[in-house]
């Protein structure tokens, strides 16, 4: 008996651990940090405000400017981020971080060729605003 309620008192203390840890993360990613020192995005790096267009700040009203900068969904509709990925943009690998996000701030030649593990896209992007209104805006995801 108290060999099953220890079992159950574990059970219940690590679901308790990893919704908070997700709690955390997810409000990380919905505040304003400060972006200074963001350059490229990396599996550890956290960055804030997914699905909006980074490049509206980061585009130069800000101290961080990115070349690129998106979001990567798990699909094609949803409003879900992606945890792990990468996005290609012209040469660079980008790999998302801690809130779906990637970015970087090296050079990239435009139009440029982007692609994810999942799918290509058919023309050249022509900017490297991917959250842009028209581009992959809540209508149409980078997946």
């Amino acid at each position: 008996m108290i060999k099953t309620l220890f079992n159950i008192f574990l059970v219940l203390a690590s679901s308790m651990a990893l919704s908070q840890c997700s709690a955390t993360a997810a409000s990380n990613c919905q505040s304003t940090p400060s972006a200074t020192g963001l350059t490229t995005s990396s599996a550890t790096s956290i960055s804030h405000r997914p699905g909006e267009a980074c490049l509206g700040c980061h585009g130069g009203s800000v101290s961080t400017v990115f070349t690129s900068a998106g979001t990567l969904y798990v699909g094609a509709n949803s409003t879900t981020t992606a945890t792990t990925g990468t996005v290609t943009v012209d040469t660079q690998s980008l790999t998302v971080d801690t809130c779906g996000n990637f970015y970087t701030t090296k050079n990239i030649a435009f139009p440029a060729s982007t692609s994810t593990a999942a799918k290509a896209m058919s023309n050249p992007a022509s900017s490297g605003d991917c959250n842009a209104s028209g581009c992959h805006d809540s209508n149409r995801r980078v997946y």
